[in-house]
Formats: C-alpha cells, sequence, structure tokens
C-alpha cells in the first residue's frame, strides 16, 4: 500500500512556490503577541495506576518471553514509559533482565513483578519440562492453538510460510531462525518471538499480539487491537511499519529504517496508538534533492496516540506530520535531526486539537515546526475543516538551522502556524530558539504566550511574536 504525501519542491512544479505564497499570506498585521498569563487551579492527583505484564507465561525450560509493562488504571492499556525495574521471585526457575526478558531454567512457577514510578504489576510464569507440548517445526505449516519453535531456517515454499489464522493462544519462537513468510489473521493472543522474516509480515483482525526481539522486512497491520512490538527491527526499501484501523498498537524500543515512500510510520484511522523508545532513520543525505524517505512517522486521521522519547533522523521533509484529523495527541521528548523541512508539523486538511508537542529538540533543519492547511487528494477519503484549537507548545528547543532540500532556507520563522478556521485557545511557552527568530503565528490573537520562550531580537519581516526570554 503506497501513500503519496507530495509536496514537490523541485522548480517548475509549482510546490516551492505555494508554500513561499503561503507564508507570504500571513500579512504580519500583527507586530505583538499578547502576552497573558492566566491562573490555573492546581489539578487533584491522580490515583497512583498499576501495572499489567503482557507476554508468554507459559513456557518450556530454555524458551524465552519478553514482557512488556502496560498500565492497568489511570491510562488503562497505555505502554509504561519510564524506567521499569524487573525482578523474579524465584530466578532459579525463571529469571528476568533489566528489559524484561524472562528466560525458563527449571520446572515449576515464578512470579514477575515490575515497578515504575510507584506503580506495579505481577504476572506467573508457569514453566514446563523442555518439548513438552511444543511442537517443533522443520517445514513450513499452517499453525494451530499451541507453542511452536523452529529447528533450523524455513525456505520459500511459494505463499506464506507460517500461517496463523483463525486461531487462538499461539506461541511461536524461532528460535533466531528464519522463516520466509509469516501472516496472521483472525486470530487473538498470539505471541512472536526472536524470528526473522525477510518479507513483510502481515497481521489482519488481531487482537492481542506481541512481536519481540525479532526482524521483519516490514510489518503491515490492519484493523487490531492491542498489537505489541518491541526490541524488534523493521527494515524495508519502502513504508516498514504500517498500520490501518489500529487500537492500542505500540511500538517500544525498536528500529524502523527506510530508504524511500512516504513514511517509515504510518498509522491511519486509528487510536490510542504508540510510538516509545524508537529509532526511525530514512535516508535523507542533506542534500539538495528529496533523498530517501519523505516523513518520520505519518498521523493520518488518529487520534489519543502517544509519540515519545523516540530518535527521529534523516527525513527530506517532516520528522512527525499530520494529516486530517489529529486529536489530543501527545507529541514529546523526541529527537529530531536532519529534517528537510521541520521537525513537526502538517499541510494537508490540517485540523489539529488538544494536542501537545512537548520537550522535542530539532536540530539541522528549517523549523521546529511548520503548520498550514492545504486541500486536496491528499487529504485522504475526507476534508475536515481547518480547526487548530487548545494546542499546547511547551518547552522544545531548535537548534542549528540547516537549509534543507530546498536548496537555501525558506523565509519563514522557526515555529510557522499558518491556519485559517477556528484558531483559539493555543498555548506557546518556554519554547528556546536560542538566537534563531521567533514564530510566525495567524491569526496571533488564537495564540497565548505563556512565557518563558528564548529567541533572538524581533524581526518584523520574519515573526510577529516576541520573545519574553527567561527559563
Amino acid at each position: 500500500m503506497r501513500l503519496e504525501f507530495r509536496r514537490s519542491r523541485v522548480p517548475g512544479n509549482g510546490g516551492l512556490m505555494r508554500l513561499l505564497a503561503v507564508v507570504a499570506a500571513i500579512g504580519l498585521a500583527e507586530c505583538s503577541a499578547r502576552q497573558v498569563t492566566a491562573p490555573s487551579p492546581s489539578p487533584a492527583p491522580a490515583p497512583t495506576p498499576m501495572l499489567t505484564l503482557i507476554g508468554t507465561s507459559v513456557l518450556s525450560v530454555g524458551l524465552t518471553s519478553q514482557l512488556v509493562a502496560t498500565y492497568s488504571t489511570g491510562l488503562p492499556g497505555t505502554a509504561v514509559t519510564s524506567p521499569v525495574s524487573w525482578q523474579s521471585m524465584a530466578p532459579s526457575v525463571a529469571t528476568v533482565t533489566a528489559a524484561g526478558l524472562v528466560t525458563a531454567t527449571a520446572v515449576g512457577t515464578a512470579t514477575v513483578t515490575a515497578t515504575s514510578a510507584g506503580a506495579t504489576g505481577s504476572v506467573t510464569i508457569e514453566v514446563e519440562a523442555a518439548g513438552t507440548g511444543t511442537i517443533v517445526l522443520t517445514t513450513c505449516a499452517p499453525i494451530s492453538s499451541g507453542s511452536y519453535t523452529l529447528s533450523g531456517d524455513l525456505p520459500p515454499t511459494g505463499g506464506a510460510c507460517l500461517q496463523i489464522s483463525n486461531v487462538s493462544s499461539v506461541q511461536l519462537d524461532c528460535r533466531g531462525h528464519m522463516a520466509s513468510a509469516l501472516r496472521i489473521s483472525n486470530a487473538s493472543a498470539v505471541t512472536i518471538s526472536n524470528c526473522s522474516v525477510p518479507t513483510s509480515v502481515t497481521v489482519t483482525t488481531a487482537t492481542t499480539v506481541m512481536v519481540t526481539n525479532s526482524s521483519f522486512a516490514g510489518l503491515a497491520a490492519a484493523n487490531v487491537v492491542s498489537l505489541t512490538a518491541t526490541n524488534s527491527v523493521f527494515s524495508a526499501p519502502v513504508y516498514p511499519v504500517q498500520v490501518t484501523n489500529g487500537t492500542s498498537v505500540v511500538l517500544s524500543h525498536d528500529t524502523v529504517t527506510s530508504a524511500g515512500g512516504g513514511a517509515g510510520v504510518i498509522l491511519r484511522g486509528g487510536s490510542n496508538n504508540q510510538v516509545t523508545s524508537t529509532s526511525i532513520a530514512g535516508g535523507y543525505d542533506g542534500s539538495n534533492a528529496p533523498v530517501g524517505t519523505d516523513d518520520g512517522i505519518l498521523l493520518v486521521d488518529e487520534v489519543g496516540d502517544v509519540i515519545q522519547d523516540n530518535t527521529i533522523s534523516n527525513f527530506y521533509d517532516m520528522g512527525i506530520e499530520g494529516v486530517g484529523v489529529v486529536q489530543n495527541v501527545t507529541l514529546a521528548n523526541n529527537t529530531f535531526s536532519n529534517m528537510g523541512v521541520a521537525g513537526l508539523g502538517s499541510y494537508w486538511c490540517t485540523s489539529w486539537s488538544g494536542d501537545s508537542l512537548r520537550g522535542n529538540t530539532v536540530s539541522m533543519a528549517q523549523a521546529l515546526v511548520f503548520v498550514a492547511y492545504e486541500v486536496g487528494s491528499n487529504c485522504g477519503s475526507t476534508t475536515p475543516p481547518a480547526i487548530f484549537m487548545g494546542n499546547q507548545f511547551i518547552a522544545n528547543v531548535f537548534r542549528n538551522p540547516a537549509p534543507g532540500w530546498g536548496g537555501s532556507l525558506l523565509p519563514f520563522a522557526r515555529l510557522t502556524i499558518v491556519m485559517p478556521g477556528q484558531v483559539s485557545g493555543n498555548v506557546l511557552q518556554g519554547n528556546d530558539f536560542g538566537t534563531a527568530d521567533g514564530p510566525n503565528l495567524s491569526p496571533l490573537a488564537g495564540f497565548t504566550d505563556g512565557g518563558g520562550n528564548i529567541c533572538g531580537p524581533l524581526n518584523p519581516g520574519i515573526s510577529n511574536f516576541p520573545c519574553a526570554g527567561g527559563s
């Protein structure tokens, strides 16, 4: 599935001139930002959440299971991003590493606990004798319920080598071996670990699927609930990770690489999805050409997502781009480098509300944020109205401006938002642009200066938002 989210900036194609025209239309009629500091009541402290540990709880001696901690109360189903301490109460039966990887060592039961920021959870691991109830695969075959391992690599046979369909409760541990193809459909409670698949793995209409310590040439998922991929590698020339209509999909501590196409990770039409502590790279070389992949993460009509603590590098457009409705999304503590245009932003049918962009660091790019509103086929099947309301830009940092693939620094501010439609209740606070120009916001009345923003002296030809400084 290809997505063509292109903004051609090649001379003669009009894309660069259209972008410049949008910037020129800002007008800069309002020359100073509204300096408003409104006291807000302190929220009541949230109850300390409990943790649920997801992973295979029945193992044969010698097998492993990757555990992932999620919140069961407070923020149910949300992966834990703060440090987690793991402990096995019976290490002679099952050990657990600092990353949550359980290894079965002897027959018996062991309770494994996790603690993070005061929240705790536990799971009981049952360890069976080696080979008990485990099917050893030597050739490609359909998989039904049960526990499976591979004795060696499974070469191509034409079609899906391993197919998990219309079943529940499946554990597949490849023991580091290769399966030429893998498909999961109409399945639940599936765990895939230590597998190498040189083709794109497809997951459709599935619930509670976990992929750990594996390497896939792409992951394409649709209509999935609670799909978790952790400590895994997804590498493909184009579109390494695509998720359509996903709920509670989690990528955590993974590596995603691509060399072309629209994005490294695409999340479309879903809710409460997460990308955390993951490295995403796209092959852009910083030259005056659209080399490599367009965007790092593309959010298309997504609600309630958390994109946090990731390292995103080498994309010729944006690190994270939104298309259409992006609502109640958190983009926090991500590090962006070598972007052709900006770390974060949106062009197509922008309809953002309740989003939080905080603690992000952008370097070697033209801008920290660029937001505009354009309509066309790139908007998708619908054209939502222009909305930019209740969004927060807090404690973001921009350094080391770079020309990008337009050939020179375009004449827009390091944080540019040019929106028609409903624009109100947006806050900028504690953002640090160093000596670079400050933001350019239109309409300016839709934004509030929360204080502490740092930038160079006001240049009315670029910015309409003076920074008061401070920390």
